[in-house]
Formats: structure tokens, C-alpha cells, sequence
């Protein structure tokens, strides 16, 4: 399983980007998806991340939000304590991206 972390505007390329990681048989979790109203969406997302074995963080045009940082770093940590390569974190940066922010915002 494939966790996309998203930030509202960019929630149609994250829906673009879910839908044909399905059509090659992959199975993204994407919280618009996989979220419930009125469910614990914290705990939702934990588990996404400890189930699934790559997390693609999708970039915006400004960066990522504050609470997509909180879950990029889960994801990164969780990269850390896994030290074999069994847990990836992936940038995605859809057209209109920085380079440079998404570069600032990964461990170096």
C-alpha cells in the first residue's frame, strides 16, 4: 500500500496521481478515500502509515502544510527505524512545484 499525504490544493492531482497508481495495481490510501467524517482521523492516518510501505508526499506550489510536515516526518522517522530499506518516502512534485522548497524540506 502506497499513503499519499496531500494538501487541499493539490487534491486533484492527488486523486490523478491515486488513481493510476490503482490502474497499475498498486493500492494508495488517500485520506479523501479512506476517511470517514466524524472518525478519529489521526489514528486513520497512523495506521495508513504503519501499513503501508512507501509514503509519497505530494509538493505544492508553497511547500507542504503544517500538519502534512507532522505526518512527512512521521513517515521519515519511520523510514529512519526501518534501516532496511523497507519503507520508502517519495517527493512528488506535480507541475508548479519548487524544487528548491522541496529540498528544504527533506533531512539532509
Amino acid at each position: 500500500m502506497c499513503l499519499l499525504l496531500t494538501i487541499a490544493p493539490m487534491n486533484k492531482q492527488s486523486k490523478t496521481l491515486a488513481r493510476k497508481l490503482t490502474q497499475v495495481k498498486f493500492r494508495p490510501w488517500l485520506d479523501k478515500w479512506n476517511l470517514v467524517a466524524d472518525d478519529p482521523w489521526q489514528e486513520a492516518i497512523e495506521k495508513a502509515l504503519a501499513d503501508c510501505s512507501t509514503c509519497a508526499v505530494i509538493i505544492g506550489p508553497n511547500g507542504v502544510a503544517p500538519w502534512q510536515q507532522e505526518e512527512m516526518r512521521a513517515a521519515i522517522a519511520q523510514r529512519v527505524e526501518a534501516r532496511i530499506g523497507t519503507f520508502r518516502v517519495i517527493p512528488v512534485l506535480p507541475p508548479g512545484a519548487s524544487r528548491k522548497i522541496a529540498a528544504s524540506l527533506l533531512p539532509s
